[in-house]
């Protein structure tokens, strides 16, 4: 169900719903699952070259690939941080080490994977409600 307002003669809206002879103000499923309320507007100084830039940098890939990545994900959350901790830019060979100190608790950096691996599979498991769900099985 979709409510817009054809004073305002945008045709766009939340998500990838657009099209009506207005600003869509509000859209929601029948079963109240997904709701999207436009809750204010402002100008920004984003310029339309700004935008442009934006989408060119945008990689566009097919279902299969998509599919891929997201079960990719599911199965190692933390692959692209563990890729980006052990890469160094610097030719020699360096061997750099992180810790933190959490709640009086330190970290070592696989420790610190592991705990951002594990808060991300739970975070995967509770968030299951997507809006498409057949790209997401």
């Amino acid at each position: 169900m979709f409510w817009f307002a054809p004073e305002i003669p945008i045709q766009d809206g939340p998500h990838e719903f657009c099209g009506l002879p207005g600003l869509i103000v509000k859209a929601e499923d029948a079963k109240g699952d997904h709701s999207f309320t436009l809750i204010g507007t402002k100008k920004t100084e984003v310029s339309p070259d700004e935008i442009l830039n934006k989408k060119a940098r945008e990689i566009v890939i097919n279902e299969e690939k998509f599919r891929k990545l997201w079960s990719d994900y599911k199965k190692d959350p933390a692959k692209n941080l563990r890729q980006t901790s052990g890469s160094s830019s610097i030719s020699a060979p360096v061997s750099v080490s992180a810790s933190i100190t959490f709640d009086g608790k330190t970290y070592s950096q696989d420790e610190m994977l592991k705990l951002i691996e594990k808060e991300r599979k739970e975070e995967l498991q509770k968030n299951n409600n997507f809006l498409e769900l057949d790209l997401y099985r």
